[in-house]
């Protein structure tokens, strides 16, 4: 059975907690969310984060998300958000 937000696609550069929560939960109801990262990935990631790299902390407020890997200092990562944007609904950063 379709969710309140099936169809929904979201881009997210949301980063630490309350960002993060909110695609987190808009996930939960269904909605596709894009998590953009940074090289070395989304500071949140080193909180909690076990010797073997594990952090429950980020994977329980970015469960659901797809996941990719962008330098924004760089002209062709910018290329792919343009090229990312037209085909999303909501672009949502903190």
């Amino acid at each position: 059975m379709p969710s309140a937000f099936t169809g929904i696609r979201i881009l997210d550069f949301t980063r630490y907690q309350q960002g993060p929560i909110a695609t987190m939960m808009l996930s939960d109801m269904g909605a596709e969310v894009i998590k953009v990262e940074e090289p070395g990935g989304e500071p949140g990631r080193a909180n909690g984060r076990t010797p073997e790299g594990f952090s429950s902390y980020f994977e329980a407020y970015n469960r659901g998300k797809k996941s990719i890997v962008l330098n924004m200092r760089q002209p062709a990562a910018r290329d792919i958000v343009r090229r990312l944007v037209p085909l999303v609904d909501v672009v949502c950063e903190n």
